[in-house]
Protein backbone atom coordinates (compact mmCIF):
# COMPACT_ATOMS: atom_id res chain seq x y z
CA UNK A 1 0.00 0.00 0.00
CA UNK A 2 1.31 3.45 -0.82
CA UNK A 3 2.05 5.85 2.09
CA UNK A 4 -0.69 8.30 1.02
CA UNK A 5 -3.31 5.54 0.78
CA UNK A 6 -2.30 4.25 4.21
CA UNK A 7 -2.70 7.75 5.65
CA UNK A 8 -6.19 8.08 4.18
CA UNK A 9 -7.15 4.68 5.58
CA UNK A 10 -6.01 5.64 9.09
CA UNK A 11 -7.80 8.99 8.85
CA UNK A 12 -11.02 7.28 7.69
CA UNK A 13 -10.95 4.83 10.60
CA UNK A 14 -10.35 7.65 13.11
CA UNK A 15 -13.19 9.76 11.68
CA UNK A 16 -15.61 6.84 11.68
CA UNK A 17 -14.72 5.74 15.23
CA UNK A 18 -14.99 9.19 16.84
CA UNK A 19 -18.83 9.29 16.97
CA UNK A 20 -18.96 5.78 18.42
CA UNK A 21 -16.45 6.70 21.14
CA UNK A 22 -18.41 9.87 21.98
CA UNK A 23 -21.65 7.88 22.21
CA UNK A 24 -20.05 5.27 24.48
CA UNK A 25 -18.62 7.98 26.78
CA UNK A 26 -21.95 9.81 27.15
CA UNK A 27 -23.93 6.66 27.84
CA UNK A 28 -24.60 5.75 31.47
CA UNK A 29 -24.81 2.25 32.95
CA UNK A 30 -27.33 -0.05 31.28
CA UNK A 31 -29.19 -1.09 34.40
CA UNK A 32 -29.12 0.42 37.84
CA UNK A 33 -27.58 -1.73 40.53
CA UNK A 34 -30.01 -3.15 43.09
CA UNK A 35 -30.11 -1.36 46.42
CA UNK A 36 -27.57 -2.74 48.89
CA UNK A 37 -30.05 -2.75 51.76
CA UNK A 38 -32.24 -5.31 50.01
CA UNK A 39 -31.45 -8.87 51.22
CA UNK A 40 -30.77 -11.30 48.41
CA UNK A 41 -32.70 -14.56 48.62
CA UNK A 42 -30.93 -17.57 47.13
CA UNK A 43 -32.83 -20.57 45.89
CA UNK A 44 -30.38 -22.35 43.56
CA UNK A 45 -26.79 -23.40 44.10
CA UNK A 46 -23.98 -25.17 42.24
CA UNK A 47 -21.78 -27.78 43.89
CA UNK A 48 -18.81 -29.57 42.31
CA UNK A 49 -17.57 -32.78 43.90
CA UNK A 50 -13.94 -33.89 43.87
CA UNK A 51 -12.96 -36.42 41.23
CA UNK A 52 -13.27 -40.01 42.39
CA UNK A 53 -15.97 -39.37 45.00
CA UNK A 54 -19.31 -41.18 44.81
CA UNK A 55 -21.35 -38.02 44.03
CA UNK A 56 -18.87 -37.09 41.26
CA UNK A 57 -19.27 -40.53 39.66
CA UNK A 58 -23.02 -40.96 40.11
CA UNK A 59 -25.50 -38.06 39.82
CA UNK A 60 -28.05 -40.11 41.78
CA UNK A 61 -25.73 -40.10 44.81
CA UNK A 62 -25.86 -36.30 44.94
CA UNK A 63 -29.37 -36.25 46.43
CA UNK A 64 -28.27 -38.51 49.29
CA UNK A 65 -25.39 -36.14 50.03
CA UNK A 66 -27.72 -33.12 49.90
CA UNK A 67 -30.06 -34.85 52.36
CA UNK A 68 -27.12 -35.33 54.76
CA UNK A 69 -26.21 -31.64 54.47
CA UNK A 70 -29.82 -30.59 55.15
CA UNK A 71 -29.93 -32.85 58.23
CA UNK A 72 -26.65 -31.41 59.50
CA UNK A 73 -27.97 -27.86 59.04
CA UNK A 74 -31.14 -28.62 60.99
CA UNK A 75 -29.13 -30.21 63.84
CA UNK A 76 -26.99 -27.11 64.36
CA UNK A 77 -30.06 -25.30 65.65
CA UNK A 78 -29.15 -22.19 63.68
CA UNK A 79 -31.65 -22.87 60.90
CA UNK A 80 -35.25 -21.98 61.69
CA UNK A 81 -36.47 -25.00 59.75
CA UNK A 82 -34.70 -27.73 57.86
CA UNK A 83 -34.38 -26.60 54.24
CA UNK A 84 -35.32 -29.05 51.50
CA UNK A 85 -32.39 -29.48 49.09
CA UNK A 86 -33.41 -30.95 45.72
CA UNK A 87 -30.97 -32.04 43.01
CA UNK A 88 -31.93 -30.58 39.61
CA UNK A 89 -29.29 -31.55 37.02
CA UNK A 90 -25.63 -32.15 36.26
CA UNK A 91 -23.84 -29.48 34.23
CA UNK A 92 -21.46 -30.19 31.35
CA UNK A 93 -18.51 -29.23 33.59
CA UNK A 94 -19.45 -31.98 36.06
CA UNK A 95 -20.96 -29.71 38.72
CA UNK A 96 -24.50 -30.22 40.01
CA UNK A 97 -27.31 -27.68 40.35
CA UNK A 98 -29.71 -27.99 43.27
CA UNK A 99 -32.55 -25.92 44.67
CA UNK A 100 -33.40 -24.96 48.23
CA UNK A 101 -36.92 -24.62 49.57
CA UNK A 102 -37.60 -22.22 51.17
CA UNK A 103 -35.19 -19.69 49.64
CA UNK A 104 -32.34 -18.69 51.95
CA UNK A 105 -31.42 -15.23 53.17
CA UNK A 106 -27.77 -14.11 53.30
CA UNK A 107 -27.09 -15.80 56.65
CA UNK A 108 -28.73 -19.06 55.56
CA UNK A 109 -26.79 -18.99 52.29
CA UNK A 110 -23.53 -18.52 54.20
CA UNK A 111 -24.32 -21.44 56.56
CA UNK A 112 -25.21 -23.73 53.65
CA UNK A 113 -22.07 -22.87 51.69
CA UNK A 114 -19.89 -23.32 54.79
CA UNK A 115 -21.46 -26.73 55.44
CA UNK A 116 -20.84 -27.82 51.85
CA UNK A 117 -17.28 -26.49 51.72
CA UNK A 118 -16.41 -28.22 55.01
CA UNK A 119 -17.10 -31.59 53.34
CA UNK A 120 -13.96 -33.27 51.98
CA UNK A 121 -15.91 -34.56 48.94
CA UNK A 122 -16.81 -31.03 47.79
CA UNK A 123 -14.47 -29.18 45.45
CA UNK A 124 -16.50 -25.94 45.49
CA UNK A 125 -20.00 -24.63 46.15
CA UNK A 126 -21.51 -21.31 45.07
CA UNK A 127 -24.87 -19.63 44.49
CA UNK A 128 -26.30 -20.14 41.01
CA UNK A 129 -26.91 -16.84 39.31
CA UNK A 130 -25.96 -14.51 36.53
CA UNK A 131 -22.68 -12.77 37.25
CA UNK A 132 -22.33 -9.19 36.00
CA UNK A 133 -19.78 -6.43 36.30
CA UNK A 134 -20.97 -3.57 38.51
CA UNK A 135 -19.87 -0.09 37.46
Amino acid sequence: MRPISMGYAILAVAVLCAPVAALMASRGPDAPAPPHNEPAMQQRFIVKYRAGTEPARDPHAVQAHLDQVADALSQTGKAAASPKLSWLRRLAVGADVFSVDPALDAAGTRRLLEALQADADVDYAEPDGIMTIQR
